[in-house]
């Protein structure tokens, strides 16, 4: 059901950007579709980016306070 849901979501998308810019509803949904693979890629990443970030800071953090004790 949720697949579904989605294919047809990408679809009303492709042919509401294809009515309004011209061009086939299938090249619109396959570029549409790239275009979030692309953004949830560079998301994933940056989210990857300030989870490694925040727990090195925990770590240095917490090897700086057992050398001051």
């Amino acid at each position: 059901m949720k697949a579904t849901l989605k294919i047809a979501f990408w679809l009303v998308l492709a042919m509401f950007v294809s009515s309004m810019f011209g061009g086939s509803i299938w090249a619109w949904s396959i570029g549409l579709w790239l275009c979030k693979e692309i953004i949830e890629g560079i998301i994933r990443f940056l989210f990857g980016c300030i989870v490694f970030l925040l727990s090195a800071v925990a770590l240095l953090g917490f090897l700086f306070w057992l050398l001051t004790l």
